[in-house]
């Protein structure tokens, strides 16, 4: 079995710098709104991020949130 080695190019806004890295990032998720009136909608939203670094594994966020209309 042959190992290959796969290394992203990277650019950092914050300190202008740039290089190579051997972790992958990804990021998905959902998102529902269901209006419970006329005046208020509910919003559920949930983002999951992986990464293949070892130390870190997949990190869930779930956000519960609500919209008023004036």
């Amino acid at each position: 079995m042959k190992i290959v080695n796969i290394f992203i190019l990277y650019y950092d806004l914050g300190i202008s710098k740039s290089g190579t890295s051997d972790t992958f990032n990804a990021v998905v998720g959902n998102n529902m709104s269901v209006k419970v009136s006329k005046a208020f909608k509910l919003n559920i939203n949930w983002r999951m991020n992986i990464n293949t670094t070892p130390k870190f594994g997949i990190m869930n966020n779930v956000l519960i949130g609500g919209n008023l209309d004036f």
